[in-house]
């Protein structure tokens, strides 16, 4: 699996909570100087988008250039703690969907949960968004919402309506997205060691 889905700075910013970090990769969404929008001038989520098989598309609004597109997905999953991740990456975009998993039916809705570091207590899910374009980087965390799986057994497919929470300067924007059949992989031990040792550390 890609490295960064085996612990790339997105998926160890989405644990650690974001708080204060200087985005590392960009976006095609609104540029550092944007001014943020109050929270009642959002304008309604997105209509969830229909990917193909293995793959991710997302659609945002709010923002002076929208995020929009269809990209190549993988999923991966740890027994310890129980967490999955299903990642898109692609040059210049990427999408991180971390879900802290319950014990038995995980077919259910994943509430977006905000921590300080860690896991949060499942079910609850992060969403985290790295973009880069025209120079400009910017990395978006969910600050509210919710993740829904409607199929996990080999493959995994769901769908997420979340506001996002540009790090830097707190622009929020709608970010609706699906994912369709991603082949589920186990994530490497390392991983997912780093997960549980910050989940343990809470």
């Amino acid at each position: 699996m890609k490295a960064w889905l085996r612990g790339g700075l997105l998926a160890l910013c989405v644990l650690s909570g974001c708080e204060g970090k200087r985005p590392r990769a960009a976006s095609r969404g609104p540029d550092s100087a944007a001014t943020p929008l109050p929270p009642d001038s959002l304008p309604p989520m997105p209509k969830y988008p229909e990917p193909g098989r293995g793959r991710l598309a997302a659609l945002s609004a709010g923002a002076e250039r929208p995020i929009q597109g269809e990209w190549p997905a993988e999923a991966g999953i740890c027994e310890q703690p129980p967490m999955l991740q299903v990642v898109s990456q692609v040059p210049g975009t990427g999408t991180i969907v971390l879900l802290a998993l319950p014990e038995g039916n995980r077919v259910t809705s994943y509430p977006v949960a905000l921590v300080g570091t860690g896991l949060p207590t499942p079910p609850a899910a992060q969403v985290g968004v790295q973009m880069f374009a025209g120079g400009m980087p910017a990395a978006y965390q969910a600050s509210d919402g919710a993740v829904e799986i409607y199929a996990f057994e080999k493959t995994v497919s769901g769908r997420f309506g979340v506001t996002l929470r540009h790090i830097s300067t707190n622009q929020k924007i709608r970010y609706a997205g699906a994912f369709k059949g991603i082949p589920l992989k186990a994530l490497d031990q390392t991983h997912c060691a780093l997960a549980d040792s910050t989940a343990r550390a809470r």
